[in-house]
Formats: structure tokens, sequence, C-alpha cells
């Protein structure tokens, strides 16, 4: 992340956030509607653009205002990295789930308890070094469920999450074409977003 306010990564972030709205809106419902024979397909996925957008809309407010910068850092960061250890174990679940390999979706649920563990150990390296293990195996997760099922749009997101997330740690010290490497980021989710959705609404078609 940057240490500066920035306008160019507060309107990143808006449109990260508008991504995860559009993705709402046309997966038709909210992450709790689990009563919903049609929400069978997309509800675990739904908690990872929930807490995706929760992250880009205090993002928004974080970046955008000096005053702002420092006091939403805290709950900026938390909620970023929720996104990370409970939304993205979420969505590779998903994925499992509608290819029928349900004991691996609900196995990658697991993913989540060791991150938060180690942060009520207050460990905040070990934290750090097992949340970049997890995302790591969701990553490699959602490739071989992609490769599974033939379900080469998935792959394409997973890409995109894939090249973003690269980026954005090997180049966060370094402006890319002018703008900070954490912009690059955002736009390179927002842009899996839309290949995501794409690949979701394919098992409910």
């Amino acid at each position: 992340m940057p240490l500066f306010p920035a306008k160019s990564t507060s309107f990143s972030d808006a449109i990260l956030g508008l991504s995860c709205v559009w993705a709402f809106v046309t997966l038709e419902g909210m992450p709790w509607r689990w009563n919903d024979d049609s929400d069978v397909y997309t509800s675990m996925a739904k908690v990872y653009f929930a807490t995706t957008l929760a992250a880009a809309f205090v993002g928004i407010f974080r970046f955008g205002s000096s005053e702002f910068f420092r006091q939403l850092a805290t709950l900026h960061e938390t909620l970023s990295w929720l996104a990370l250890i409970i939304g993205l174990p979420c969505l590779v679940s998903q994925f499992y789930l509608n290819c029928g390999l349900e004991f691996l979706g609900n196995l990658h649920l697991l993913l989540m308890l060791p991150p938060i563990f180690s942060y009520l150990g207050r460990v905040p390296s070990e934290t750090e070094s097992i949340s970049r293990f997890v995302s790591t195996v969701c990553a490699i997760s959602l490739v071989a469920v992609a490769v599974h099922s033939q379900n080469y749009v998935l792959l394409t997101a997973t890409t995109l999450m894939a090249i973003a997330s690269t980026v954005h740690d090997q180049c966060s010290g370094s402006p890319i074409l002018g703008f900070p490497a954490v912009d690059w980021f955002h736009y390179g989710i927002a842009c899996s977003n839309y290949f995501l959705v794409t690949s979701l609404r394919s098992y409910n078609a």
C-alpha cells in the first residue's frame, strides 16, 4: 500500500467496489439468502464480493483524504485482510461445490482458521506469512478446479488475480506508468471479477 493519500488509489478502489456491486446485481442477491435454491451456485462466492466491497468502500475514503488516511488505516487493512483470509477461501469453496466436489469445497473453508488463530495469538509476522500461504493455496486450487472442469473463463479470472497480486507485491515501491502498483492491483481484481461472475453464471444457466 502507498504510504500517502492518493486520489488515483481512491478512484481505483471505487472501480473495484463498483465491480463488486455489479457482481451482486448480476448474480441477483446478497450472500445471506441461504434458503434460495437459485442462490446455491453463488452464495459462498458472494462472501468474497462482500468482503472485497467492504475493503474497497473504506479505501475510497482512506486514500481520498489526508484527514482520513491514518484514521482509517487500521480498519482498511483489517477489512482487506478479511477479504483475503475469509472471502478468498469462500470463493474457492464455491467453485469446488459447483463441480460436485463437496469434500474439497468444505475443506477449503478450513483455510480461514490458521490466520485467525494466528491473529488472536498476536504475532503479526506469523499472521502475514500464514495469510500469504492461504492466498497461494487458494490461487493454486482455483487453477486446479478450472483445469479439472475445463472452465477457461475461471482460469482467465485466476490468471488476472495472480498477475494483479504479483504486481502489487513485487512493484509496491515503484509507480507503473505514473500510478502506484496498488492501483493496478485494484484494476486487475476488478477485471477478474467480471470473469468470475461470468463463470459462476454458467453453472446456473
